[in-house]
C-alpha cells in the first residue's frame, strides 16, 4: 500500500495508470485505487482483479478494520480484457458523506476514457463518513505461479469531482 496520508478531503477524483511486468496466474492480480483512506485498515477503493483467463472484473469495496466488503453490482467488465504489456488507468471517485457516493471506471491505457462509469454505489458506513487521504494497494493471489510480479504506477491524479 502506497498512501497520501497528508491529504484530508471529503471528496475526491483519484486516475492511476499501472500495469504488471507479467500476465496473471492462479487467482488473479489485484489493483485498488484508494479514493478516500481514513487509517490504515479503513477506506473505500475500486478493487480491479486481472484474472488468469484474461477477463477483468472491476468492485466498489469498503475496508472497515481491515475487513473488506465488496459492494454489489461488481465483477467483469464487459468488452475489456488483460494480455501481457497491456497497461490500465483505473479512476475512482469517493464524494461526500451519509451517504457517500462512489464511481469507478477502468479503460486500456492509450484509449479514450468511457463517459460512463462502470460501477456506482452510494454507502453510508459508520467510521468511513469522513475527510480522508488517497492511495494504492496491490497484491496477487496466494496461487499466483509466476512470482514475483513487478507492478507499476504512473500518472497518479488527485482532484476534487
Amino acid at each position: 500500500t502506497a498512501s497520501l496520508n497528508g491529504l484530508s478531503a471529503a471528496s475526491t477524483d483519484v486516475t492511476l495508470d499501472v500495469g504488471a511486468d507479467k500476465v496473471a496466474t492462479g487467482g488473479g492480480q489485484y489493483v485498488s485505487v484508494i479514493g478516500r483512506r481514513v487509517a490504515a485498515t479503513t477506506d473505500y477503493r475500486a478493487k480491479v482483479q486481472l484474472a488468469a483467463n484474461g477477463t477483468v472484473n472491476l468492485w466498489l469495496a469498503r475496508t472497515v478494520s481491515g475487513t473488506e466488503t465488496l459492494i454489489p453490482g461488481g465483477g467483469v467488465v464487459s468488452g475489456l480484457t488483460v494480455a501481457a504489456g497491456d497497461r490500465f488507468e483505473v479512476r475512482m471517485q469517493a464524494v461526500g458523506s451519509s451517504p457517500t457516493t462512489l464511481r469507478a471506471k477502468i479503460w486500456k491505457s492509450g484509449t479514450a476514457e468511457p463517459a460512463a462509469w462502470t460501477r456506482t454505489a452510494t454507502d453510508s458506513t459508520a467510521g468511513l463518513q469522513v475527510a480522508g487521504g488517497v492511495g494504492m494497494y496491490y497484491a496477487v493471489s496466494g496461487s499466483t505461479t509466476n512470482g514475483p510480479v513487478v507492478f507499476s504506477t504512473d500518472g497518479l491524479r488527485v482532484s476534487a469531482p
